[in-house]
């Protein structure tokens, strides 16, 4: 069975995403060429926003999925060494870090931080 899990819609994202709204309508109304190279980063935020999501499948792999425009990644949960929390922007926003056995890092923010990590723990300790 597979385990979903949306990401964190963060207050930081909300008025990162007022503001581009904001300078899109600005621009528009401007007519300025600009515009439409916002509203295109208007589009890809909020795409990357709403359809962004984590998947723990029945085998042993994370699927990480931000919306249509992404490349999805996949990862066997036998390469995650450990799971560490990290603070970004000055403490104001959360978010996990994922540590691989070649050193790399991977950040994710899931909406269920806690029971993501439970169940990420239960699911390496199946496959073990």
């Amino acid at each position: 069975m597979h385990k979903i899990f949306h990401e964190k819609i963060t207050v930081l994202g909300i008025v990162f995403l007022l503001l581009e709204l904001g300078l899109t309508f600005f621009l528009g109304w401007q007519k300025n060429i600009l515009g439409i190279l916002t509203l295109m980063l208007l589009i890809f935020t909020l795409e990357r926003l709403l359809y962004s999501q984590y998947v723990i499948t029945a085998d042993g792999k994370l699927l990480i999925n931000h919306g249509r425009f992404a490349k999805k990644r996949i990862i066997s949960l036998n390469q995650v060494l450990r799971v560490e929390r990290g603070k970004y922007l000055l403490g104001m926003g959360k978010y996990l870090i994922l540590v691989m056995n070649d050193g790399s890092e991977l950040g994710l923010r899931p909406d269920r931080e806690q029971e993501f990590l439970d169940y990420l723990k239960k699911k390496q300790q199946h496959d073990e």
